[in-house]
């Protein structure tokens, strides 16, 4: 696991991301090694935790490739090449469900605290 990641993971803890999850991508895609994904409690919660994940790693030097879906609020995708950030509503990550999408990726326990 890399700074960076560690660094993302331990923002979302800090501030109260739910249900967080590290997917492990390496073995099933070429576009990304990890997927993290995690749910906010409202648009606000969502755009807040972006915006710290953003800030966070700008202060450390990395700089996402995009970032889509931050005016609505209810699936923000940060793109770092290297891991990819999924910030999902609970009923948005429910839908769309990429654990089982991408079932056969392996999914990393995260600590309690990073």
């Amino acid at each position: 696991m890399t700074p960076y990641l560690q660094l993302v993971i331990k923002i979302m803890q800090e501030n109260n991301a739910q249900d967080i999850r590290l997917l492990d991508m390496q073995e099933v895609c070429s576009f990304t090694d990890y997927f993290l994904i995690c749910s906010g409690t409202s648009s606000r919660h969502i755009r807040s935790v972006s915006d710290l994940i953003l800030e966070g790693l700008k202060k450390s030097g990395d700089l996402p490739s995009s970032v889509e879906g931050y005016r609505s609020a209810d699936w923000v995708l940060i793109d770092f090449l290297n891991f990819v950030v999924h910030i999902f509503s609970q009923e948005t990550r429910k839908f769309y469900n990429l654990e089982r999408l991408w079932e056969t990726a392996n999914n990393i326990k995260i600590k309690e605290e990073c």
